[in-house]
């Protein structure tokens, strides 16, 4: 066991000690001799060496908003030079070095030995672009009404072609076709060359087939067949009546269409002049039945022969590829001429041309 130790008040001097112990029956006897030194941090010491800190003192420099950054604007006066895309309306009213006074509160620990502020005043040039001086846009808007009077030709069917090409031609399904269309008040005026106008055939057709409103789509929306052919009509395209002319000047045909069925029309008034491979037709407005403001047109040739059903030289190239066309598997027709009677167009100006 160990004997105990008395404390010493620190600055006495201490006696020298037997502390006595037994290890494995040996005795042992250890002789402690006190200092005259206390230890160093104990609640008896007089003479407390001064602590130092772990870091010398660093000055701060003060992070207010004068020393992080250069007062006065965020950035350069208008980048772009003038006859800016909306132009100069205001005066540059930035303020030169706006900013705020340091308002940081004074170091408590070493003195400030930052440099004073020594950034440069804000010396950006007040704007000297010129103001923007384009003249205001003084041309008269569009407003796709036409102006003019409507457009009129009346033909004299006699069998010579006094069509206006340049207004009135119309290139066909057929290459070695030709159509020509115009109009007057009254009447519609249909025109073809082309070489079977003049083989003065039993089996070979030209149809013309009117739409009273187009663009509603009421109507009839497929030909009547004839020989097991016939075409479907375009969108908006609903047929009210039709001309049919045989090559061979023979049984003319002119009907009507209402609830479903086609009707023949009495005295229709069409007349028809052919002068070899050119034929000519005057279809009155009349033929109708209702007064028109507008009238769609469809036309083209068949051929009935039972060895060779053909469809071809239809309004408007592109309108379809010439062919047989059987009813059970009908041509669809792309276009329509759509006859505007107040509007001064050329007849084959392209806004002309439906859907």
């Amino acid at each position: 066991m160990f004997g105990a130790m008395q404390s010493q008040p620190c600055g006495q001097r201490a006696t020298a000690r037997r502390v006595g112990f037994r290890i494995a029956n040996v005795a042992v006897v250890i002789a402690l001799a006190a200092t005259g030194a206390c230890a160093q941090g104990s609640d008896d010491a007089p003479n407390v060496v001064p602590e130092l800190d772990a870091q010398p003192e660093v000055p701060t420099i003060e992070i207010g908003a004068d020393d992080a950054t250069p007062d006065g604007d965020a950035s350069v006066d208008d980048t772009a030079p003038g006859g800016d895309a909306t132009g100069d309306t205001t005066t540059d009213t930035a303020v030169i070095d706006s900013g705020s006074a340091d308002t940081t509160a004074a170091d408590t620990t070493a003195a400030d030995t930052a440099k004073a502020d020594t950034y440069v005043a804000d010396t950006y040039v007040a704007d000297t672009y010129v103001a923007d001086t384009y003249v205001a846009d003084t041309t008269a808007v569009d407003t796709g009404a036409d102006t003019g009077a409507p457009w009129r030709h009346t033909i004299t069917i006699d069998g010579t072609n006094d069509f206006t090409a340049a207004s009135e031609k119309f290139t066909t399904t057929t290459s070695s076709f030709e159509a020509y269309v115009t109009w007057d008040a009254s009447a519609l005026y249909v025109g073809y060359v082309g070489s079977d106008v003049a083989s003065s055939s039993a089996t070979k057709w030209l149809f013309v087939y009117l739409d009273a409103n187009p663009g509603t789509g009421v109507g009839a929306t497929s030909s009547e067949q004839y020989a097991g052919q016939k075409v479907t009509f375009p969108s908006g395209f609903g047929a009210d009546a039709y001309y049919a002319w045989r090559t061979d000047g023979l049984y003319p045909q002119a009907k009507k269409y209402a609830s479903g069925v086609w009707s023949d029309v009495t005295a229709p008034g069409v007349t028809v002049n052919r002068s070899g491979s050119y034929v000519e037709l005057r279809i009155p407005f009349a033929m109708l039945g209702v007064t028109v403001a507008n009238v769609g047109v469809v036309s083209y040739f068949i051929n009935e022969a039972s060895s060779g059903q053909w469809t071809f030289a239809g309004l408007y190239s592109g309108s379809f590829t010439d062919g047989e066309s059987l009813a059970t598997a009908p041509k669809a027709v792309g276009s329509y001429l759509r006859v505007d009677l107040s509007s001064p167009a050329a007849p084959n100006a392209t806004a002309n041309k439906a859907p």
